[in-house]
């Protein structure tokens, strides 16, 4: 894990919490000496396909090319440009940007967004949208999406929380392809649809198009939370306590919904930030 992500505590007490810094602009002093900016990003998206490849089957293809013994994989692939759970027609929308190897977005997961589902979803209270973000590991970022879309929209969400999950495993270079592969595998997948959905260019750059959706909404970190267009920034007072950025505790999730509710026609569609 890098040193840029520090956790706080365990997002129910109200203690002020970090968040995952994305990639761009990359700040290299919370980031522990990763070397990497969203430009680069943009142009290295065959690299990291090439890297995503070498890391599952130990080879890449040349640059341009892809693998003949590589089929599409047999099912339907999840292609919306965002997970979407809850009533369309709730009063409250809720978008979380999330990245799949940032712990504090696992951390959320794991300690809040049961108490989301339950209390808010569930109920029909709250339209909740998840958008794909980049935090480093690019690559392991990169893929694990990837394999959450290649498993099909009914399994998204249950293979990006197997990766939350498995993420001390799952972001490690040395462990990432075996920890990568097995999740995939309890999905469904087998090795040549995993091979063959890290190889697909179109699948790349229609990440590389979330990322910077994600970007041109002005998201720098995540888990960056946005309620009937309002984006939560750093500073603001939530719950009677100054936000910090990054998870919410239940109590700041139901300050914001309250605050959300009372002008429910503010962003009645996912489109906004």
């Amino acid at each position: 894990m890098d040193a840029g992500n520090k956790s706080g505590q365990d997002g129910r007490q109200g203690a002020p919490l970090a968040l995952c810094i994305a990639p761009i602009p990359f700040r290299v002093d919370e980031l522990g000496g990763y070397l990497a900016n969203l430009e680069s990003l943009r142009g290295a998206i065959p690299l990291i396909a090439l890297s995503i490849i070498a890391q599952f089957s130990g080879s890449a293809p040349a640059i341009g090319q892809t693998p003949d013994a590589l089929a599409p994989p047999p099912r339907p692939r999840f292609e919306e440009p965002q997970y979407t759970l809850g009533d369309a027609a709730a009063a409250v929308t809720v978008i979380e940007y999330v990245s799949d190897t940032c712990p504090h977005c696992a951390a959320f997961d794991a300690l809040v967004f049961p108490y989301v589902k339950a209390s808010y979803i569930a109920p029909g209270r709250v339209r909740y949208i998840f958008r794909e973000a980049l935090t480093p590991p690019p690559a392991i970022s990169a893929a694990g999406f990837i394999l959450a879309r290649c498993a099909g929209r009914d399994k998204y969400l249950d293979v990006v929380e197997a990766i939350f999950r498995d993420q001390p495993s799952v972001v490690k270079r040395e462990t990432s392809r075996d920890a990568l592969l097995n999740i995939g595998r309890q999905a469904g997948l087998t090795d040549q649809d995993m091979q063959a959905c890290l190889s697909d260019d179109d699948a790349l750059k229609a990440f590389r198009g979330r990322v910077d959706a994600a970007m041109a909404a002005g998201v720098t970190g995540t888990p960056t939370f946005v309620f009937n267009g309002h984006m939560l920034l750093p500073g603001e007072r939530i719950a009677g306590s100054v936000y910090r950025g990054g998870e919410l505790t239940k109590a700041q999730f139901d300050a914001a919904y309250t605050t959300a509710s009372r002008d429910p026609a503010a962003a009645p569609s996912g489109s906004q930030p």
